[in-house]
């Protein structure tokens, strides 16, 4: 089993046959949870989980679109060109993993936008729906709002 990541979701296995859910753009809820087989909460994972048979359940709830050209081939340079900079900024191997998942939330958030178009507002727009829809801790907060910034948008 390998990471299933797509613009609107990432499936990481835990193991065998199990998929971690984590929505990147919208928000998973009990609802979607009921109409894919075995699907749950769990608590030690602080996250929604199901198995690996319920895969085509979950990829007819929610299909995997296509990308415009111009904005994939825009999304990759950025990401490309910000893990040189953490590189070059002598970043730690952790830290670098930390802040490249960051920020590849936040490419995804706005999938529809080319990255060099991306400004201030556009973060304060992520920044209040990770606050207001996820209701993340402050060192998550932190770290998005670190991981967003070392590149300079």
């Amino acid at each position: 089993m390998t990471e299933i990541t797509t613009e609107n979701y990432r499936l990481t296995p835990i193991s065998k046959n199990r998929f971690k859910i984590e929505a990147l753009n919208f928000q998973f809820q009990k609802i979607h949870a009921k109409k894919i087989q075995g699907c749950y909460f769990s608590g030690p994972q602080q996250s929604w989980v199901m198995p690996q048979t319920s895969l085509q359940d979950f990829k007819k709830l929610f299909p995997e679109k296509e990308k415009a050209d111009d904005v994939d081939i825009s999304h990759q340079k950025a990401m490309i060109d910000f893990k040189a900079q953490l590189v070059l900024k002598r970043y730690s191997q952790n830290t670098i993993k930390a802040y490249t998942e960051q920020f590849e939330k936040f490419l995804a958030y706005h999938a529809e936008k080319e990255a060099e178009n991306l400004n201030d507002d556009d973060v304060k727009n992520y920044l209040l729906h990770l606050f207001e829809q996820k209701e993340i801790s402050l060192s998550l907060q932190k770290q998005v709002i670190c991981s967003i910034y070392p590149v300079g948008l």
